[in-house]
């Protein structure tokens, strides 16, 4: 091998130690990958005490309780779309209602 050709094969190593580094960071959980990130100075005596939640993760579990509030007023016609969807459906089956009856009296 000459230079040039270790040289390439170097290169093509790094490239795959790169992508290898890159998938495994994928599947780490994100608050675990980097342990130097932290609000405040973690101590000993907290280790056990469970940790108050990020901004972004109570208002992902807000948003998530609000939406399943709103899904529940939903199924039970309470919401404002929820009753404009069944005055529409109430209007479509009238009008196939009264269509059948007319077809109905057409072949009579």
């Amino acid at each position: 091998l000459d230079r040039a050709d270790r040289k390439a094969l170097k290169k093509q190593g790094k490239k795959k130690e790169v992508v290898e580094k890159e998938d495994e960071d994928k599947d780490e959980d994100p608050l675990l990958a980097n342990p130097n990130r932290m609000v405040g100075r973690m101590k000993i005596k907290d280790l056990g005490t469970p940790r108050e939640p990020t901004r972004k993760e109570r208002e992902v579990k807000e948003r998530a309780e609000a939406k399943g509030r709103y899904m529940k007023l939903h199924v039970q016609g309470k919401t404002e779309q929820a009753q404009k969807d069944l005055a529409r459906l109430a209007k479509i089956k009238a009008e196939r209602e009264v269509a059948q009856a007319r077809r109905k009296a057409e072949a009579d």
